[in-house]
């Protein structure tokens, strides 16, 4: 039987377990790998997820430092009623 993963895939499966601290998530991934997901799909989905959770976090940021500059600017008598 021909083994479904390369030893370079192998190595780098094992890496992106090693990201996932909580168990939740390492059986997502090997749910995933034994359904037959590619390590590219895999990989793929794995940066966009850190792309949609780095663009939240900024948008999240921005809001938040928007937020702060009305408070300052209401304070200081500067927006208007």
């Amino acid at each position: 039987m021909e083994a479904p993963f390369s030893e370079n895939e192998r190595a780098a499966l094992h890496s992106l377990a090693e990201m996932f601290q909580d168990k939740k998530s390492r059986d997502e991934l090997r749910r995933l790998v034994h359904e037959g997901t590619t390590l590219r799909e895999i990989i793929l989905a794995y940066k966009t997820n850190r792309r949609v959770v780095s663009t939240l976090k900024t948008v999240g940021g921005l809001i938040i430092l928007l937020g702060g500059s009305v408070a300052a600017l209401k304070g200081l008598g500067l927006w208007p009623k």
